[in-house]
């Protein structure tokens, strides 16, 4: 089994928009992909997702069942890809102090402390 985000997300928008037009303006993609998305994870779960007539497109109830996980997974993904974005921008770059002469017999200590958890600062 090899689901992926782009099959979760075209469950996701199909569902909501109740239709493989609309999710595919809303995908920027063409109805004939979003419905080959929809089946390749059909058929990756060996499940129908949707019950499907000539006029109607619903969720199944498999699909019912499904639905709020696959909006998790998603939304999982997003958080991840935020914190490890948000990860890369943290503890680079360079720290100048000024101290008093008070405060400077502390500050060797202060800095190899800090220079050990943040290794990519330069101090």
């Amino acid at each position: 089994m090899n689901v992926t985000l782009r099959q979760l997300n075209a469950f996701i928008n199909v569902a909501e928009t109740g239709s493989f037009t609309r999710a595919s303006d809303k995908m920027h993609l063409t109805q004939s992909a979003v419905s080959g998305l929809i089946k390749e994870l059909e058929t990756n779960l060996n499940v129908v997702l949707f019950d499907r007539t000539t006029r109607q497109l619903s969720l199944s109830v498999v699909g019912h069942h499904l639905l709020p996980q696959a909006r998790r997974i998603l939304n999982e993904m997003q958080l991840f890809e935020n914190e490890a974005s948000s990860l890369t921008s943290l503890a680079q770059g360079k720290v100048r102090l000024a101290v008093s002469q008070f405060a400077a017999s502390s500050m060797p200590a202060v800095i190899a402390q800090f220079t050990k958890c943040y290794p990519d600062i330069n101090v």
